[in-house]
């Protein structure tokens, strides 16, 4: 069994120590594991029964003035494609329900068998073509070269990773600046003027990433016990009848309503909000390690702010602003899924998200949320996606967090062509689970 390594020097067992039934399509293909300290990176690259290069040091050739210049037109062009293509993002289809239910995880990489209708190969085919996503990839590429310049060991190795290969990214800034680069929209060959775009190249939807901007030391792997650990969500509460969040909230809840540990806030009508505060304070009942907010957020000139509703008369008591966030620690919430807009990416010159980092100041261990403005109805389908495979419903077995996430874009890609899944960043520990057995329960990474 490959292993992958922390910050910290351990070394730890993949996640199918938590899946016995672990199967062909869970092995890496390649793993390429970076830790960057200043000026250079210590590279480790491993092809399971193959070339394996460990101990590496490479000069870390990383052009910031470069990458500071293309990462606010990254999200610019991100944006002008959301904009352009909002109706192909959120034509998921009638069948969604069914696709996921008989959706087979061995097709996630390589040769698949997933058959995709006419509407969307169509409407994909519009979009590939499209200026707008041939400038996303353009600038993607050029933040490419910026970060991993060519002529150098690293970008040849890079170049020629598989399909379905592990980046194990592990850089802070020495000032402890969290380097939020989104890695997942980077693009990996020069796209051609006039020639479709090939989506497989942007390596949110190439590569399995475990990005590590935040040194959390030695953690557990599991959250718990499935039928024991609480899984806290809360939804946007209020708006008109044809207010798409609002349905798309109440879909959710109904959707989730069978997960016997669900718990959905707020309940409290008369006072909602003060009632979202106090539970954030200290989510219950416990123990409950996954936190999930649908929302829409807002991190623009004014202070990063959560809207929960819309109300025309009386905004103030549908948004929670950063400032009213507890910072008190958490009792024991570890994954945090904040899906709402603009929460996974700097916004106004911000050195890191401030949201983002509020979560991992109070303890939890890893993030998931988007790098931009999403749509609405993209968004409450990733979510039902996303938390299929890591709650293990159906036939499903339980994946673990990062790889429930590359599944979920994975799966938009394979039965809709839509690349919707490239709005979403994962932050820290990848392997972070749910288990069937409570005894692995006290298991660490050096303690496998």
């Amino acid at each position: 069994m490959s292993t992958l390594k922390l910050s910290n020097d351990i070394e730890y067992r993949r996640y199918s120590d938590f899946e016995p039934q672990a199967t062909v399509w869970q092995d890496f293909p390649a793993t390429l594991v970076l830790r960057v300290r200043r000026e250079e990176v210590h590279a480790t690259y491993d092809e399971p029964g193959g070339v394996r290069e460990a101990g590496r040091y490479e000069d870390w050739l990383f052009d910031q003035a470069k990458a500071e210049t293309y990462l606010p037109r990254i999200l610019k062009r991100l944006k002008i494609v959301r904009e352009n293509h909002s109706d192909y993002f959120d034509h998921i289809g009638e069948t969604f329900e069914q696709d996921l239910a008989g959706y087979d995880l061995s097709d996630g990489w390589g040769q698949s068998s997933t058959t995709v209708d006419v509407e969307h190969l169509a409407a994909w085919d519009r979009v590939s073509r499209s200026g707008e996503l041939w400038d996303l990839a353009k600038t993607s590429y050029q933040l490419y070269n910026a970060v991993f310049p060519k002529g150098t060991w690293l970008r040849e190795t890079l170049d020629r990773l598989p399909l379905g290969s592990m980046l194990d990214i592990l850089w802070s800034n020495v000032d402890g600046h969290v380097m939020n680069v989104p890695w997942g929209l980077l693009y990996q060959v020069e796209p051609g003027r006039g020639q479709p775009i090939d989506p497989e190249q942007f390596w949110g939807l190439r590569y399995r990433i475990d990005n590590h901007p935040y040194s959390m030391g030695a953690t557990k792997l599991s959250l718990g016990e499935r039928n024991q650990a609480n899984v806290g969500h809360a939804y946007y509460w209020k708006g008109l009848e044809n207010d798409r969040a609002l349905q798309e909230a109440n879909w959710q809840k109904e959707q989730f309503s069978t997960v016997p540990t669900h718990v959905a806030m707020p309940t409290n009508q008369a006072a909602p909000k003060d009632q979202l505060i106090q539970w954030l304070e200290k989510p219950n009942p416990h123990p409950m390690p996954v936190l999930y907010l649908f929302c829409k957020a807002k991190s623009d000139d004014e202070e990063p702010r959560l809207e929960f509703g819309h109300d025309n008369t009386n905004r103030e008591a549908v948004t929670i602003r950063l400032l009213d966030l507890p910072s008190t620690p958490f009792d024991d919430v570890r994954f945090v899924f904040f899906n709402a807009c603009e929460t996974s990416q700097k916004q106004a010159g911000e050195a890191f998200n401030l949201l983002e980092s509020h979560f991992f100041e109070r303890g939890c261990w890893a993030f998931l949320g988007t790098v931009h403005e999403t749509p609405i109805g993209l968004a409450s389908k990733f979510a039902a996606i996303f938390f299929h495979f890591f709650y293990g419903r159906g036939d499903q077995p339980m994946l673990p967090a990062g790889e429930a996430c590359v599944h979920a874009k994975r799966f938009l890609w394979l039965k809709y062509r839509n690349i919707g899944g490239l709005f979403y960043n994962y932050v820290n520990e990848y392997a972070l689970s749910l288990v069937h057995d409570a005894e692995n329960d006290t298991r660490a990474p050096n303690n496998p």
